[in-house]
């Protein structure tokens, strides 16, 4: 029985050993072991961009469920960017059932701390009455916060955006 790791098996090790080797060297490790929190937020914030990665499948294989761990692990950070894509995978049932209620309750949280794209995206659930009762009146203050905190799509014609 050959129990060699496959190409892509070794490139992903290659690829973890040389992330952590770059991004946790032994003297971060040490300090983070002393620190109460254990870890530093750049690194949960690279973390989430993994998630993004995993959600999507760039540079590797789609997987909604190692996307919503690693998204999961950022959140315990604080990272809006980590909670607003949990509520796409809620709202869009990737990996997980479709539940608009739980994808509001993760754009609502990383609205709350200032993520454009969950603003958007709460003027989507709105706007067609996803989750919650349909308003239009909601959905273009939402649209409006998003646009002014810089979520380019939500610039335009806010209240009569496609979702």
């Amino acid at each position: 029985m050959d129990f060699s790791l496959s190409e892509e098996q070794e490139m992903l090790k290659k690829s973890a050993r040389d992330f952590l080797t770059n991004e946790c060297p032994k003297t971060l490790v040490r300090e983070m072991a002393k620190d109460e929190r254990g870890y530093t937020s750049e690194l949960w914030r690279k973390m989430a961009n993994l998630g993004w990665m995993y959600q999507n499948g760039f540079g590797v294989e789609r997987d909604y469920i190692e996307a919503m761990k690693l998204y999961l692990k950022a959140v315990d950070d604080g990272n809006a960017f980590a909670m607003c894509n949990i509520g796409v995978l809620y709202q869009n049932g990737f990996g997980v059932k479709t539940d608009y209620a739980e994808a509001r309750k993760w754009y609502e949280k990383a609205a709350e701390v200032g993520n454009s794209g969950a603003m958007g995206n709460l003027g989507s659930l709105y706007q067609n009455g996803l989750g919650v009762e349909r308003s239009p009146a909601t959905a273009k203050q939402w649209y409006e916060k998003a646009a002014k905190s810089g979520y380019v799509p939500a610039r335009s014609a806010p209240g009569e955006q496609k979702p």
